[in-house]
């Protein structure tokens, strides 16, 4: 089976492909097992990068209210930076509209 790129990629993110649809949408019944070859098939691109941008925030603003010192900050910066380079390819004007519209 040939997966889309999209789906390659967010496999790379710890943020989407764990947390995302290996732990929640397999929890909530979204997926029954979060495999590529699924998410290859019921995802959309858009509900990929959509799912990116919301950890996105939620990173974002996880590491707003973390000092430099905190054990998770590192962890968080790097998820941040994954995310960053997800969405530069995927949606770059997102990140850039996060420094006007409050995102």
């Amino acid at each position: 089976m040939e997966f889309r790129e999209i789906v390659k990629d967010a496999f790379k993110v710890n943020w989407i492909w764990d947390v995302g649809f290996r732990q929640s949408d397999v929890e909530n019944g979204i997926l029954k097992t979060g495999s590529i070859e699924e998410v290859n098939e019921k995802y959309s691109d858009k509900g990929i990068i959509e799912l990116a941008q919301f950890y996105f925030d939620v990173t974002e603003d996880e590491l707003e209210g973390l000092p430099s010192t905190d054990e998770f900050y590192l962890h968080n910066k790097r998820d941040l930076k994954e995310l960053t380079i997800f969405l530069k390819k995927y949606d770059p004007e997102y990140l850039n509209l996060g420094e006007t519209n409050g995102n």
